[in-house]
Protein backbone atom coordinates (compact mmCIF):
# COMPACT_ATOMS: atom_id res chain seq x y z
CA UNK A 1 0.00 0.00 0.00
CA UNK A 2 3.09 2.38 0.46
CA UNK A 3 4.22 2.34 -2.71
CA UNK A 4 1.16 2.58 -4.75
CA UNK A 5 -1.11 4.71 -2.42
CA UNK A 6 1.55 6.23 -0.25
CA UNK A 7 -0.55 5.70 2.74
CA UNK A 8 -0.07 3.20 5.73
CA UNK A 9 -3.15 1.54 7.33
CA UNK A 10 -3.05 1.55 11.03
CA UNK A 11 -6.59 -0.31 11.85
CA UNK A 12 -9.93 -0.75 11.31
CA UNK A 13 -12.86 1.23 13.69
CA UNK A 14 -16.88 0.43 13.43
CA UNK A 15 -16.76 12.25 4.71
CA UNK A 16 -14.50 16.24 -0.72
CA UNK A 17 -17.27 18.82 0.43
CA UNK A 18 -19.74 18.36 2.87
CA UNK A 19 -20.15 15.45 5.51
CA UNK A 20 -20.99 11.90 4.03
CA UNK A 21 -22.41 8.99 6.10
CA UNK A 22 -20.09 6.20 6.39
CA UNK A 23 -21.17 2.69 6.28
CA UNK A 24 -19.83 -0.26 7.40
CA UNK A 25 -15.64 0.32 8.48
CA UNK A 26 -13.64 3.20 8.23
CA UNK A 27 -9.64 2.47 8.41
CA UNK A 28 -7.65 4.81 10.01
CA UNK A 29 -4.80 5.19 7.87
CA UNK A 30 -1.95 8.17 7.73
CA UNK A 31 -0.20 9.75 4.67
CA UNK A 32 3.15 9.16 3.85
CA UNK A 33 4.22 10.26 0.55
CA UNK A 34 0.06 10.53 -0.24
CA UNK A 35 -1.52 14.15 0.10
CA UNK A 36 -4.81 14.50 1.90
CA UNK A 37 -7.18 15.06 -0.28
CA UNK A 38 -10.01 15.13 2.88
CA UNK A 39 -10.35 14.40 6.61
CA UNK A 40 -12.75 12.50 8.12
CA UNK A 41 -12.80 10.41 11.54
CA UNK A 42 -10.28 11.78 14.25
CA UNK A 43 -9.03 14.13 11.67
CA UNK A 44 -7.02 11.00 9.94
CA UNK A 45 -6.79 11.56 6.00
CA UNK A 46 -10.45 9.96 4.72
CA UNK A 47 -9.20 10.24 0.95
CA UNK A 48 -5.65 10.30 -0.39
CA UNK A 49 -4.02 10.78 -3.93
CA UNK A 50 -0.71 9.36 -4.69
CA UNK A 51 1.44 10.07 -7.81
CA UNK A 52 2.62 6.87 -8.93
CA UNK A 53 4.30 6.55 -12.55
CA UNK A 54 2.52 8.39 -15.00
CA UNK A 55 -0.66 8.19 -13.32
CA UNK A 56 -1.98 9.16 -9.74
CA UNK A 57 -3.94 6.35 -7.36
CA UNK A 58 -6.53 7.44 -4.79
CA UNK A 59 -7.41 5.66 -1.54
CA UNK A 60 -10.85 6.26 0.24
CA UNK A 61 -10.35 5.24 3.63
CA UNK A 62 -14.04 4.22 4.12
CA UNK A 63 -17.16 2.84 2.42
CA UNK A 64 -19.44 5.33 1.46
CA UNK A 65 -22.77 6.22 0.42
CA UNK A 66 -23.65 7.11 -3.35
CA UNK A 67 -23.34 10.57 -3.24
CA UNK A 68 -19.66 10.64 -2.01
CA UNK A 69 -19.30 8.07 -4.68
CA UNK A 70 -21.17 10.50 -7.33
CA UNK A 71 -19.07 13.49 -6.56
CA UNK A 72 -15.67 12.10 -6.59
CA UNK A 73 -15.78 9.98 -9.25
CA UNK A 74 -17.50 13.04 -10.80
CA UNK A 75 -14.87 15.06 -10.41
CA UNK A 76 -12.14 12.75 -11.18
CA UNK A 77 -13.94 12.31 -14.76
CA UNK A 78 -13.73 16.10 -15.24
CA UNK A 79 -10.14 16.82 -13.80
CA UNK A 80 -9.16 14.08 -16.56
CA UNK A 81 -11.86 14.92 -19.60
CA UNK A 82 -12.72 11.42 -19.59
CA UNK A 83 -15.77 10.84 -22.43
CA UNK A 84 -18.40 8.62 -22.22
CA UNK A 85 -17.81 5.44 -24.69
CA UNK A 86 -21.99 5.89 -25.63
CA UNK A 87 -23.40 9.50 -26.07
CA UNK A 88 -26.86 8.30 -24.60
CA UNK A 89 -28.03 8.36 -21.30
CA UNK A 90 -28.25 4.86 -20.12
CA UNK A 91 -31.43 3.37 -18.31
CA UNK A 92 -31.14 3.08 -14.35
CA UNK A 93 -28.51 0.27 -13.08
CA UNK A 94 -26.57 0.11 -16.41
CA UNK A 95 -23.19 1.57 -16.53
CA UNK A 96 -20.82 1.53 -19.68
Amino acid sequence: MVRVLGIGAEENDLGLIGTYEVHELCDLIHAESAGSVCSGFLCRAALTANSFGEGEAYYASSRNKLDFQRELFGRLIAKHDIRRLLNTELPYDVTA
